[in-house]
């Protein structure tokens, strides 16, 4: 995560269970949520400007995933991005 944007390791994901890595890299908070089909897959806490989290989530076939921030304002100044699942 960067301020603002997110930067990806990848843009398909295998279907299944999918390690996320969440480093926010910028200079403020952020967090990143996860939804398939608008349910949420999964969520990171609130970081701090240096801050880790590993968390798993399951992904299904033929995605995609969205990823946003959900602090406010974040996502309508770009904070989102969508990875397409593989299979599908």
């Amino acid at each position: 995560m960067l301020d603002y944007r997110f930067q990806l390791s990848a843009g398909t994901l295998a279907p299944g269970s999918v390690t996320v890595v969440a480093t926010n890299a910028g200079s403020s908070e952020h967090d990143v949520v996860l939804t398939e089909g608008g349910t949420e897959i999964g969520r990171s806490a609130v970081l701090p400007p240096g801050g880790q989290q590993t968390f798993s989530v399951q992904a299904t076939a033929g995605g995609p995933v969205h990823l946003e921030c959900s602090l406010p304002g974040h996502d309508v100044a770009g904070m989102h991005a969508d990875l397409s699942v593989a299979g599908g």
